[in-house]
């Protein structure tokens, strides 16, 4: 049943069993798509630049009859401009969407690409973004990860040991993040984690494809049949209270800081580190951590101010690998490299401990 054979009476119901849609550009939502319709009822983007724009709502009428709604998503991360404000645009604009159609959400699929190396800070913060838009005890039972174009490793790897490197990774990732939420880093382990490896097509070539994609599909309606029955993520009026906080932090991330009026901020901490740039080098800054929360970096040599950025409870920082470092923020991530791992280690800890108590001067809106 396509979107228009819905009568007002069904797509009501429908929204009260959504799901998100969401993925960085490139992670072949729309191809995910089609296959769950069996038609294109979205178009496929060849190129790396995003193919959903905005938010679009389709609805779904599984075999045993229930309604469901599919929210499909513009891609974050998007390669189609350079604009750090573009990925709080879409998220206004799903949020916006949500309260609108007056939409219960049952539960996200993230999809990411497997044939990736490894799963980069622009997708850690897709998650980082919703994670901080749902109650996190909810959220991390009520998503599904799906790794989409799984199909054998050019480099001759096996499928099960890319599997495995994934989810050691996705493990650490999962305790990064879940560890900054203590009032919930007791209640969810990794193994509530729903975990999927697909391979979809579209346009459909032959009958090989074919059954392919009809064995994805019905894997598919059984899973959403099985997340229908789980509680909501959020209700509307919550939902509601939820998206002022989170605009709040969302503006603060577009304005400039000026503190030509205030009393100077305290230096938590400062190091000359080496900041890696859009165009892929590291320039040598001396950055500084203050007090109020943000982050500068100098040109050290001309003492000159090249760049500042806001760190609230949206934010998380990791250790890439012995001297580097990444502060994925909701707009973009920053990676710094020093040469010595306990410095580096010492701005992860420091930051994240910020970060937690941003979280604790939050109110309880649950």
């Amino acid at each position: 049943m396509n979107n228009a054979s819905f009568t007002e009476k069904e797509r009501i119901k429908a929204k009260e069993n959504s799901f998100i849609l969401a993925g960085k550009t490139g992670s072949g939502k729309t191809t995910l798509l089609n296959t769950i319709f069996g038609k294109n009822i979205s178009k496929v983007e060849k190129s790396s630049k995003s193919g959903t724009q905005e938010s679009s709502i389709y609805y779904y009428k599984l075999k045993n009859g229930i309604n469901i709604s599919i929210i499909d998503t513009p891609g974050l991360s998007d390669t189609n401009t350079n604009n750090i404000n573009i990925d709080n645009t879409h998220l206004e604009g799903i949020i916006k969407l949500i309260l609108k159609e007056q939409i219960i959400i049952k539960g996200i699929l993230f999809l990411q690409n497997f044939q990736n190396e490894r799963i980069d800070a622009d997708e850690q913060r897709v998650f980082l973004i919703f994670n901080k838009l749902f109650p996190s005890e909810i959220f991390w039972k009520n998503i599904i990860i799906i790794f989409t174009h799984y199909y054998s490793d050019p480099q001759g790897d096996t499928k099960e040991e890319i599997k495995c490197n994934k989810e050691e990774t996705y493990k650490i990732i999962f305790s990064n993040i879940i560890n900054s939420t203590k009032d919930v880093s007791d209640t969810i382990e990794y193994d509530d984690l729903c975990i999927k490896y697909y391979n979809s097509f579209f346009p459909i070539k032959n009958e090989k494809q074919e059954k392919n994609n009809l064995k994805v599909k019905n894997d598919l309606e059984v899973l959403l049949c099985d997340f229908c029955k789980k509680e909501p993520l959020i209700s509307k009026m919550r939902f509601f209270e939820l998206y002022k906080n989170v605009g709040d932090d969302l503006l603060s991330e577009k304005e400039e800081i000026n503190d030509e009026n205030e009393e100077k901020d305290e230096v938590i901490i400062e190091d000359i580190l080496q900041k890696k740039s859009p165009w892929l080098h590291y320039n040598t800054r001396l950055v500084k951590f203050y007090s109020k929360g943000h982050i500068d970096y100098i040109e050290p040599y001309k003492n000159e101010l090249r760049g500042s950025f806001v760190i609230n409870s949206h934010c998380i920082a990791n250790v890439i690998d012995e001297y580097k470092f990444e502060v994925v923020t909701i707009s973009r991530t920053f990676v710094f490299k020093h040469k010595s791992k306990k410095i580096a280690n010492r701005w992860v800890e420091i930051i994240n401990s910020f970060v937690d108590k941003c979280n604790e001067r939050k109110s309880n809106i649950f």
